[in-house]
């Protein structure tokens, strides 16, 4: 690592901390064992945004008990996170608008206060998950109520607390079409496929074969793919 500097011609990091012993299921990793997960191995299931959650979701100095669910948990949070997101850009184009300035800074400090004390990446992701609970009730609040005094002044700053705490996680940075085009991508079956199969699908309710619409739609969603009906037409998404 020292070669980096000479290298690269910047200077060589100051601080350097490591996560904590990785066990799986609660056992050591180890080649004796046959537990042995690689990054590379993770990466042909799991998103690396997924894994770097997974990783910053513990402090540096625990160790980190990896399994299959807290992987899929990682990337079930992020789905989350980026459905927000979405929402507010859609529903609430004014998030863009110029942020209150001390709204921002109110937002960020719980987050710096926990990234000073001793790196707690863990807290710091609680108090950004926090606020898009929040955020997501404030969204149905003013759908209900059409009083969306709150949300305007709100928003902004929020959108702006997500970026910054996003730069420094190195997470949450990505923009929700390009976040979840990516997970088209990387689904066990290809667009033209699900389109044939949503055809057949609809041939199916038309001739009332429901058993086979139904098979159909489980096929679908066992690959990743959830399909909604609406007038006239039926439209998919990737498993959120």
């Amino acid at each position: 690592m020292a070669q980096s500097e000479s290298a690269t011609g910047k200077p060589f990091v100051r601080y350097w901390m490591h996560n904590g012993f990785v066990n799986i299921n609660q056992e050591k990793m180890s080649k004796s064992l046959g537990n042995i997960l690689t990054i590379k191995d993770a990466l042909k299931n799991y998103s690396a945004e997924a894994v770097r959650l997974f990783l910053l979701s513990s402090h540096y100095r625990s160790p980190i008990d990896y399994s299959p669910d807290v992987l899929h948990d990682a990337e079930a949070s992020l789905d989350r996170f980026y459905t927000t997101k979405e929402r507010m850009e859609k529903e609430w184009p004014e998030i863009k608008k110029k942020a209150d300035k001390k709204e921002k800074e109110s937002l960020l400090q719980l987050f710096i206060d926990a990234m000073d004390d001793d790196f707690n990446t863990a807290l710091a992701i609680g108090h950004v998950f926090q606020e898009l609970h929040k955020a997501n009730r404030l969204m149905d609040e003013a759908g209900e109520t059409g009083n969306s005094a709150g949300l305007t002044h709100y928003l902004p700053p929020l959108f702006e607390f997500f970026k910054e705490a996003g730069s420094v996680l190195g997470i949450f940075n990505k923009h929700p079409e390009e976040y979840f085009d990516a997970k088209k991508r990387n689904l066990k079956i290809s667009e033209d496929e699900v389109k044939k199969l949503i055809d057949e699908r609809n041939a199916a309710r038309k001739n009332k074969n429901w058993a086979r619409a139904d098979a159909i739609r489980k096929e679908l969603e066992d690959k990743g793919v959830i399909l909604e009906d609406r007038a006239g037409e039926t439209i998919w998404k990737v498993k959120r």
